[in-house]
């Protein structure tokens, strides 16, 4: 043999002339392969003024003196350069990177990243476990953009299955969000852990979102076993509060409304009051800037058109209301008159019976 086995350093042959020769060449071998550090992995063409002694690994499409030499180790050594095929098991850490990589008999690849790519288990300040294959105990984790947004994925295999993120509080959940035995996205809360509530639940097909419900019928469906209600408070004395409905396309607003004075539906669009209810057992109720208003008929001819019969009080001659409170044009039924049940109208300071105008007595 002629070469060391490994690293095919030359051997100095019995009674060889020039014996400095054969070993300076072996000495130059190993001081470029032992404790390699090379300046970089991802330039194509030798350096213009490199030091003696500076390591590269051509990269791919390598060209000039590094041409046919892709991946080995090239060394500049006295004015020229010198060529090493690596061989499988090299480690070499590469400055501009600052990453250590490993020959595995035909590329190199990065040992930190081939260590975790994959990797069963990690624990960070933690013991990760079969379940809990990712552990971290921390203040805070942080996922950062790299450049642009962020994603953060969880998948399941399929629609009866569950992906969420659950929140514990002293590892006993307390919520829990995310696509659970369904694809429809739901927010669940628990008292102990172990009976779960679904608060809201959002419909991937139809984008319906119910609250007390998983088959919402609306864009918003509120359901509850009794007194479902949704509450709209406002704190500031005096003030009240309300909702829009709306058709952003034609304009058309309407707006309903209720403070400590009133009720009422608006058309928001012209700016007029339509319906009012005052507060309280005693509290009057107003239609508004309606020119005619129709029961029974969706086309009334008068101010007030009923489609139907109408029943107004009946009222015994000592329980009538008083007839200057109740206005002139009021109508009242009386059930006592000597007469019998007659009709009668108020001029604005009496009772009349409608049939004779005679005062009521």
């Amino acid at each position: 043999m002629t070469t060391t086995a490994n690293l095919a350093l030359p051997y100095i042959e019995p009674n060889q002339a020039q014996k400095h020769v054969t070993l300076n060449t072996a000495l130059g071998m190993l001081d470029a392969v032992i404790q390699i550090g090379v300046r970089s992995r991802s330039i194509v063409a030798p350096p213009l003024d490199p030091r003696n002694g500076e390591r590269f690994i051509p990269a791919s499409e390598a060209e000039a003196a590094w041409a046919g030499h892709v991946g080995e180790m090239a060394i500049y050594q006295d004015g020229a350069w010198s060529f090493i095929p690596p061989q499988g098991g090299w480690l070499v850490f590469v400055e501009d990177e600052n990453a250590l990589i490993v020959r595995d008999g035909s590329s190199w690849r990065n040992v930190i990243a081939s260590a975790l790519n994959p990797i069963g288990q990690i624990g960070i300040n933690a013991t990760a476990s079969a379940i809990n294959r990712l552990t971290v105990s921390s203040d805070a984790t942080l996922f950062d953009h790299d450049g642009e947004g962020h994603q953060l994925k969880l998948n399941k295999v399929n629609t009866g299955e569950t992906t969420s993120c659950l929140f514990q509080s002293g590892y006993s959940g307390r919520a829990e969000v995310g696509l659970i035995d369904t694809d429809d996205l739901s927010f669940k809360v628990s008292s102990n852990g172990i009976d779960f509530e679904t608060a809201l639940t959002l419909k991937t097909d139809t984008g319906f979102a119910g609250l007390g419900t998983d088959v919402p019928a609306s864009r918003l469906h509120v359901q509850q076993d009794h007194d479902a209600r949704l509450t709209i408070d406002t704190v500031q004395s005096g003030a009240g509060g309300g909702f829009d409905i709306l058709n952003s396309t034609d304009g058309q607003n309407w707006r309903v409304t209720g403070s400590p004075s009133n009720f009422k539906v608006r058309d928001h669009t012209a700016m007029l009051d339509k319906f009012l209810i005052m507060p309280g057992a005693s509290g009057i109720g107003a239609i508004m800037n309606t020119p005619r208003f129709g029961i029974g008929t969706t086309s009334p001819t008068a101010q007030l058109h009923v489609n139907g019969p109408v029943r107004i009080g009946a009222y015994a001659k000592a329980n009538l209301p008083d007839a200057a409170t109740t206005g002139a044009g009021a109508i009242v039924l009386v059930t006592d008159e000597a007469s019998g049940v007659v009709l009668a109208f108020s001029d604005g300071a009496q009772w009349r019976r409608v049939t004779d105008r005679a005062t009521v007595a």
